[in-house]
């Protein structure tokens, strides 16, 4: 069992947040950007900016998307189809041979707080993560826990430390 403490240090929450400061949703490894890449491949030590090959974006930005199905532009053409990178995010598709008048990304979805696309923003938030004390834990329970922390607060709600030792007392490895 270790004998030791997590020390409390800080990390950055990032939410897509309502025009009331709500966070509606909170970035995930696997959360869309508008880039079209993964939060996962963005580099939280440069600026959140996209790593992958190519890619024009230097801030992570959330993009809504469940499954297939993602927040479309007015003009319908996907996120993917406007430039990245540009102020403007001007549409980049052609459509019968002649290019979208579309000159931003704007989109007619309304979130389940009632506000629209446009009255969210991406928010980087510092938190503070408390120290956790260990003591009596094994090294996989402390590591358990250790990275239940570095999940946003709603996700980690679902598992406790109280979860992780009834486990431990009813013989299961959580």
């Amino acid at each position: 069992p270790l004998r030791h403490g997590l020390a409390a240090r800080t990390r950055t929450v990032v939410s897509w947040q309502n025009a009331d400061g709500k966070a509606c949703i909170n970035a995930t490894p696997e959360t869309w950007c508008f880039c079209g890449h993964r939060f996962k491949t963005h580099d939280k030590h440069d600026g959140f900016k996209c790593t992958t090959t190519g890619c024009a974006c230097k801030c992570y930005d959330l993009h809504v998307a469940q499954g297939a199905w993602q927040v479309r532009c007015r003009c319908k053409h996907a996120n993917t189809e406007h430039l990245v990178g540009a102020p403007n995010r001007s549409c980049k598709k052609a459509t019968g041979g002649k290019p979208c008048p579309c000159k931003h990304f704007d989109s007619p979805y309304v979130c389940t707080c009632d506000q629209g696309w446009a009255d969210h923003r991406t928010v980087f938030t510092q938190v503070e993560v408390p120290a956790l004390p260990m003591d009596g834990l094994s090294e996989a329970e402390a590591r358990a826990i250790e990275e239940m922390t570095l999940l946003p607060s709603a996700v980690r709600s679902a598992l406790t430390l109280d979860d992780v030792q009834r486990g431990r007392e009813e013989g299961k490895n959580p």
